[in-house]
């Protein structure tokens, strides 16, 4: 093929549909083995359009480079209507939903759906920056068990919690506590995090016996007069577990420390049903059992009292023994227990009320 090299200029002031005529004549001679600097030179583009041409014809076909396709601009910029196109699929659907080779949004996913739905081919900088100008963030997904069910916690927080907590304040003058309970446990290998750092100088955490560990209970108390969010923990000794008759021993400490009665609200595990629990709760029944739907952490505001630890306070500390972890451990939850500000927080965070309308005279569900 004689082609005739254009300037620059010239390829501009072209129609467009000698612009499609060029791309057209450029894949061409790709194609009879002229390289990609030669091709550009020739036909008075830049090396960066022929690749983005070579691109757009890979992922969305030969059409994708006429002129005037409708829905489809061949140039490099999305129009605001296209943006608003983009920012609703990705509220809405995830890429495995679309077919794409992605399983979450990240910048080249989204390059990729714009590419293929609009024939614009983007680099990853400009993607991210048109997520950030339209208000997404960069974000770490939660992750939840596959045998959830949205709908049983949707009740659970509709219904099931307003009829608990009117039980708990109102009926036959009760005036019992909520008390959530959980266990979590705290190693010394360290919730590493990111970090600043000098440019090519990445920090390096000593770690001392990464299996080491310390076992915890913990629970979050709530006054019914005046709704007072109190933290109680206890700590087990050097890497050993909770076991049925130790856990007897925190709730028997809850009690004698609230001297009321208890509407105490876990989740369904094994040892919330051994032998020494079931005989202690039959021993005492001012304790009234609830229990979280299954696979429910995120309803209980305990677990996000060990996520703010581990995860904000004790990110990257990686301490010598198990000693100094114990005592750090200590530190913060007796910082947590002058925080009740805090607590509060990560109980409206799991979606939970104590709206008096919720419960005075009965809740709906109970109606």
């Amino acid at each position: 093929m004689k082609l005739e090299a254009l300037k620059r200029s010239d390829a501009r002031s072209l129609t467009p549909q000698a612009q499609e005529a060029i791309r057209f004549k450029a894949m061409a001679a790709l194609k009879e083995g002229r390289s990609k600097t030669e091709v550009a030179k020739i036909f008075g583009v830049t090396r960066q359009a022929v690749h983005g041409w070579v691109a757009l014809r890979k992922h969305s076909g030969e059409r994708a480079l006429r002129a005037g396709r409708r829905g489809r601009p061949v140039g490099g910029r999305l129009n605001s209507k296209h943006e608003k196109v983009i920012c609703r699929v990705v509220e809405n659907y995830s890429p495995d939903q679309l077919k794409l080779p992605f399983y979450l949004w990240t910048r080249e996913a989204v390059g990729h759906l714009i590419q293929r739905r609009f024939g614009v081919n983007l680099s990853v900088w400009t993607v991210g920056r048109f997520l950030a100008r339209r208000g997404f963030t960069v974000q770490k997904p939660i992750q939840i068990a596959v045998e959830q069910n949205p709908a049983v916690l949707r009740q659970w927080l509709q219904q099931k919690f307003p009829a608990i907590v009117a039980r708990a304040y109102r009926e036959n003058r009760r005036s019992a506590y909520i008390v959530f309970l959980d266990e979590a446990g705290f190693m010394l290998s360290p919730n590493v995090r990111r970090t600043w750092a000098p440019k090519g100088c990445t920090p390096v955490i000593r770690v001392a016996e990464p299996h080491g560990r310390i076992s915890v209970v913990g629970a979050i108390s709530i006054s019914p007069q005046k709704s007072v969010f109190r933290f109680h923990f206890c700590l087990s000794d050097d890497n050993a577990n909770f076991r049925g008759y130790s856990l007897v021993m925190f709730l028997e400490y809850l009690r004698r420390k609230i001297s009321n009665p208890i509407t105490l609200i876990w989740d369904q595990i094994a040892i919330h049903r051994s032998e020494p629990i079931i005989k202690y709760l039959h021993e005492h029944r001012e304790i009234t059992v609830e229990p979280f739907p299954p696979y429910a952490p995120e309803l209980n505001p305990v677990d996000y009292i060990w996520a703010y630890v581990k995860y904000a306070r004790l990110a990257n500390y990686a301490p010598p023994n198990l000693t100094e972890l114990r005592a750090a451990i200590t530190k913060e939850f007796r910082r947590l227990q002058r925080r009740p500000d805090l607590l509060r927080s990560f109980f409206d965070h799991a979606g939970l009320t104590l709206d008096p309308r919720d419960y005075s005279k009965g809740t709906t569900a109970e109606k």
